[in-house]
Formats: C-alpha cells, sequence, structure tokens
C-alpha cells in the first residue's frame, strides 16, 4: 500500500507541475478562457492532459523506437505550429470588445478538448520530454515502483494536472474577466506575442 500511495503522489505532483510550466498551453487556455468563459478554458485543459496520457502510455508500454524515427514527427511538428500561429493572430487582430462586452459563445465542450488535444499530441518534443521524466522518475524513485502501478500513476497524473487547470479557470480567470476591456486586449496581445514566440521554438527546434 506504501508503493502505491508513493506512487499516487509522484503522479499528482508530476501532472500539477508539469501543467502549471507549460506556458505555450496555458497561454491557449487563457485566451479561449478570456474569449469564451471558463469552462471552456477548462475543457482545453482537459483536452492536453489526454494527449499527455497517450504520450505517457506509449513510454510505459516501450514506444521508446518513435524517438528514433523523427521524419514521423515533422508533420506532426508542423500541425502544432500552424495551430499556434493560428490562435496568436486571431487573438493578436481580434477588436477590443470581443473579449467582455461580447456575449460568451455557446459552450462546445467537444471542441474544446479537442483544440488541447491536437495542439499537444502534435508536438513530438513533448512525446521525448515525457520519456525523458519517466525516465528519471523511474530510475530515482524505486520505492514508488511506478512500472509496476502504471495505472495508478496515469490516474493520478490527471488527477493532478486537472487539478491545475481547475484552479487556472475557475480561479485566475475569474479575477482576469473582471479587468476592463483595455488590459484584457493588452493581456490579449501579450499573450499572442508569447505564442508566436512558442511556434518559433518549435520551428528551430532540431530532432
Amino acid at each position: 500500500m506504501a508503493a502505491e500511495f508513493y506512487c499516487f503522489v509522484i503522479g499528482a505532483f508530476t501532472g500539477f507541475v508539469g501543467c502549471l510550466v507549460s506556458w505555450q498551453l496555458n497561454l491557449v487556455v487563457m485566451h479561449r478562457g478570456l474569449e469564451r468563459g471558463r469552462h471552456d478554458a477548462f475543457f482545453v485543459g482537459l483536452g492536453a492532459v489526454s494527449a499527455d496520457i497517450v504520450f505517457l502510455g506509449g513510454a510505459f508500454t516501450g514506444l521508446y523506437s518513435l524517438t528514433g524515427h523523427p521524419e514521423w514527427w515533422i508533420h506532426l511538428k508542423w500541425v502544432s505550429i500552424l495551430m499556434l500561429l493560428s490562435v496568436a493572430a486571431r487573438t493578436y487582430f481580434r477588436k477590443k470588445t470581443i473579449i467582455s462586452a461580447n456575449p460568451v459563445k455557446k459552450k462546445n465542450p467537444a471542441r474544446n478538448f479537442l483544440l488541447g488535444f491536437i495542439l499537444v499530441i502534435s508536438n513530438p518534443l513533448l512525446f521525448i520530454l515525457w520519456v525523458g521524466i519517466l525516465s528519471f522518475l523511474v530510475a530515482h524513485f524505486p520505492d514508488a515502483q511506478i512500472l509496476d502501478h502504471q495505472w495508478i500513476f496515469l490516474t493520478s497524473f490527471y488527477a493532478g494536472s486537472s487539478a491545475w487547470f481547475a484552479i487556472l479557470a475557475g480561479v485566475i480567470l475569474h479575477h482576469a474577466r473582471k479587468w476592463d476591456d483595455e488590459k484584457l486586449h493588452a493581456l490579449s496581445r501579450i499573450f499572442s506575442v508569447g505564442l508566436v514566440i512558442g511556434a518559433l521554438i518549435l520551428i528551430w527546434a532540431k530532432f
């Protein structure tokens, strides 16, 4: 039981911190929340977490060979780049009043979930990153027996990641939406610049 609990704690902590520092994803989630509402932002986060689970599941089941075939990932890499640039362009050039004055659009959980999922699953760097992180955790926390408790780790990872996006959508965005249009518009443009920087990093990244 001690190993299972230890594995659960490590998984939850990894998921929470991993999403906390994923600034590109958090920019997209914040943008979605300011434009359409906190509910939509949360589902973008859940979609992204689900893609991370796919990557981790691949690492657990021994799909390390994919890291030796970068040519398989180049097309997915450009999908991610184009999505980041598309969101950045729509964010930067939209009207000032679209964020807070216009009514929130009809909620579409499936579409928002898909946005987050595709944004992450199309980024080959994240797969390589999670393989490295998982290898580090297995090597440095042997008492957790992560390889023997894969489902516990994945479940707690999802819970920890979801907790971060609940805080982002439920608390941080709640306060951000109280700002006036000028502040929200300036924040929106800052987000767009950050997304462009993220896209440029992917363009220059070598596999």
